[in-house]
């Protein structure tokens, strides 16, 4: 005979909904995401409906059959879904556990499936270019222009992005600042720069609104993020580049500052990462991509896109060709990396020795994005 999980049973199924509901909305605050609110709340909503039992009733096998059931598309679940199943499950239960209303955890025996995540992947600056060129100059396309500049320019996440608010900006003098709340509950102010801020006001004129007159509650974009990932879709198609996620702006934002020289610590400060191992991981897989680079001859280091240590260049005249082919007000995204003092490549004694400082110290750029209209 099975022996209850139940610490604390509860009279009704409406005392489950109630830790159901608890449970979903310190999700929402911890992680600051409610699309993770409602992927979790439609897994939970499916499990419990299929078995039809409480909490206090579910098995190991019943998480086990549900988590390899096919789902509503007809077709095996990927090994990717089968773990994300099991963790939304043995998430719940596990609070259900800190609070005191199970004592045991029917996931805590499974074995879940070995994943492939699939490698991220950041554009370059000449896929950057391509697609910014596909968007139209209408009103929708304004709008999405800020969207796409604001993504790749401060690197966060996609609903950090989309419920920005105009009370969320500040000015002080010219330079504004956005405040956000990013996953985990973080919270930050950060600078906003220019480009991104030139592109919002005239996605804003587009809709007959001003920064200066807009209530603090009211959306930067009005629009969802579901509805713009639909756009988004047909620009990458439009552009003859791969289909790809709203995520692969942040991608792109830190590889073009890793790639200016910043240090993986000041990366991982950037994307507000949780740990240093995570921005780690993170790079390493975004550098091993192979990327041949894109160099600006006129200014000399001026580097519109490449790797560290593996620099290739466009001719002048293949660069203005390509200006002259692309549309007005092309955005050229620009990574300055100065060259570091020459103390640090060479010793005194062997000119042709590498220093040791080179090992030790990274090289160290700046990162400018700027937006020039042609």
């Amino acid at each position: 005979m099975r022996s209850t999980a139940i610490a604390q049973p509860l009279e009704d199924l409406q005392g489950w909904e109630r830790s159901l509901m608890a449970f979903l909305v310190e999700k929402e605050r911890r992680s600051g995401s409610q699309r993770t609110v409602e992927g979790y709340s439609r897994m939970l909503q499916d499990f419990f409906g299929r078995l039809a039992k409480t909490p206090d009733a579910i098995t190991t096998q019943d998480v086990f059959v549900w988590a390899h059931a096919i789902g509503l598309s007809g077709k095996d679940p990927a090994p990717i879904t089968i773990g994300a199943r099991m963790a939304c499950v043995s998430s719940f239960f596990r609070f259900l556990q800190r609070m005191e209303i199970v004592d045991r955890n029917p996931c805590d025996r499974l074995e879940r499936p070995r994943t492939s995540p699939s490698p991220p992947r950041g554009l370059t600056a000449l896929e950057v270019q391509k697609l910014l060129a596909a968007v139209p100059a209408t009103r929708t396309g304004l709008r999405n222009r800020g969207i796409l500049l604001t993504l790749l320019l401060t690197g966060r996440r996609r609903a950090e992005v989309f419920r920005l608010t105009r009370g969320d900006l500040s000015f002080d003098g010219d330079v504004c600042f956005y405040s956000y709340r990013g996953k985990g509950g973080k919270t930050g102010r950060r600078e906003l720069p220019e480009p991104a801020v030139e592109a919002l006001r005239a996605a804003l004129r587009a809709r007959d609104l001003e920064l200066e007159v807009m209530d603090p509650s009211e959306s930067l974009w009005g629009v969802t993020s579901a509805t713009f990932y639909g756009q988004l879709q047909g620009y990458f198609k439009q552009a003859g580049l791969p289909p790809a996620g709203v995520h692969v702006f942040r991608h792109a934002a830190a590889k073009l500052r890793r790639d200016a020289g910043e240090s993986v610590e000041e990366v991982s400060l950037f994307l507000d990462h949780s740990s240093l191992a995570v921005t780690s991981v993170y790079l390493r897989r975004l550098e091993g991509q192979e990327d041949k680079g894109l160099f600006d001859q006129d200014g000399g280091d001026r580097v519109v896109y490449g790797n560290r240590g593996s620099r290739t260049s466009l001719s002048p005249s293949t660069l203005i060709e390509t200006r002259e082919a692309s549309r007005p007000s092309m955005i050229f995204l620009t990574v300055t990396a100065p060259p570091p003092p020459e103390s640090r490549f060479r010793s005194a004694e062997n000119p042709s020795q590498k220093s040791q400082n080179e090992a030790r110290a990274p090289l160290r750029g700046h990162l400018v994005i700027c937006v020039t209209f042609f």
